[in-house]
C-alpha cells in the first residue's frame, strides 16, 4: 500500500545540467512564438514526470507537484542565456487583462 501526499510538493528534477539545457531548448522549439514561463515549466514538469526524471519517494502519489526553487532558478539562467544570445526576448505586459499578466512572457526571435 502506498502513500498519498496532499497539497503541493516541490520535487526536484534529476536532469544533469546538460540534459536540462537540452530539454528546455527542445521545449522552446516546440512552443509557439509567444510562450510563458509558467507554461514552459509546466511542460517541463510533465515531461520530466513521464521520463521518470523527478525525485519522487517510492510508492508515493502526489496531489500537486511543483518545481523546486533551485530548478526554477536553473531554468531562469537558461532563459537568461538565450536572451543574451538574442534567441528570445521578454514581452512586457503581454496580457494586461488576463491571468497570464502575472506571468513572464517570452518571444522567439
Amino acid at each position: 500500500m502506498g502513500t498519498y501526499k496532499f497539497g503541493t510538493s516541490n520535487i526536484p528534477l534529476t536532469y544533469s545540467k546538460l540534459e536540462l539545457d537540452e530539454k528546455v531548448l527542445s521545449l522552446i522549439d516546440k512552443m509557439p512564438s509567444l510562450f510563458s514561463f509558467q507554461r514552459l515549466c509546466n511542460q517541463l514538469l510533465q515531461e520530466a514526470d513521464n521520463e521518470g526524471k523527478l525525485r519522487k519517494e517510492p510508492d508515493t502519489e502526489y496531489s500537486t507537484i511543483h518545481l523546486t526553487t533551485d530548478d526554477i532558478q536553473a531554468i531562469s539562467k537558461i532563459l537568461w542565456n538565450l536572451i543574451l544570445e538574442r534567441k528570445i526576448y521578454t514581452v512586457f505586459n503581454a496580457y494586461p487583462y488576463c491571468r497570464e499578466s502575472q506571468d513572464t512572457v517570452f518571444s522567439k526571435l
